[in-house]
């Protein structure tokens, strides 16, 4: 399979926005990087597929919360043009959760993966 696109990125993004109520004004790193392609299957039928990982260190300063995790997610997303105007689509994103800093340490009740599953018709004005 040729893809008609294909991307990657990565980054660290200091995200001083998130809010910590055990350390405030403590900077968090957030490091984010994504893999993913587009192949065009027939004029009408489009396959995109996809992967991210976004990682979260722990805590840059020290007495501050330590905690860690990250996020990695597989998506995939099948279009279906009946014209220029109108389509549908059937999608899926698996998500697996590692690392405390998601609470998985400390509550073994919370779940370490999820799904999420998307069905639609567009139609543009």
């Amino acid at each position: 399979m040729v893809p008609s696109y294909f991307g990657f990125s990565t980054g660290g993004v200091p995200a001083t926005a998130i809010a910590n109520a055990v350390s405030p004004g403590v900077t968090k790193t957030v490091n984010v990087y994504w893999l993913g392609g587009d192949y065009q299957i027939t004029s009408a039928l489009n396959l995109s597929v996809g992967y991210y990982d976004v990682s979260t260190p722990g805590w840059a300063a020290s007495g501050a919360d330590a905690s860690s995790g990250d996020i990695s997610t597989v998506s995939a997303l099948l279009d279906y043009s009946f014209s220029k105007r109108s389509d549908v689509y059937a999608g899926i994103a698996m998500n697996k959760y590692n690392g405390d800093y998601y609470g998985l340490a400390a509550n073994s009740a919370i779940s370490s993966t999820n799904s999420i599953y998307a069905v639609g018709i567009r139609h543009k004005f």
